[in-house]
């Protein structure tokens, strides 16, 4: 079971470091007056960037379950 250990690592440093992304961002956010939010070019790239990650994250991770699970991850309720 070392290729699922493996999977369930990888999920979960896909999703740690897209948490990570997200802390940073709010903290600038909430550190940068609110008027100047729309001014800072690299903070909207960054935003942006990180809805792909997340986008990406995601799917990664649903994809991965499901060959995890096999056909019970297309059963409503797992059952």
């Amino acid at each position: 079971h070392g290729m699922i250990k493996w999977k369930l690592a990888e999920m979960a440093r896909q999703v740690e470091s897209t948490h990570a992304h997200l802390e940073f961002l709010t903290y600038q956010l909430n550190t940068i007056p609110r008027e100047e939010h729309f001014t800072h070019l690299d903070l909207i790239m960054d935003i942006s960037l990180l809805k792909v990650q997340a986008t990406k994250t995601f799917e990664f991770c649903a994809r991965e379950a499901a060959q995890i699970f096999g056909g019970a991850s297309y059963v409503r309720g797992g059952q």
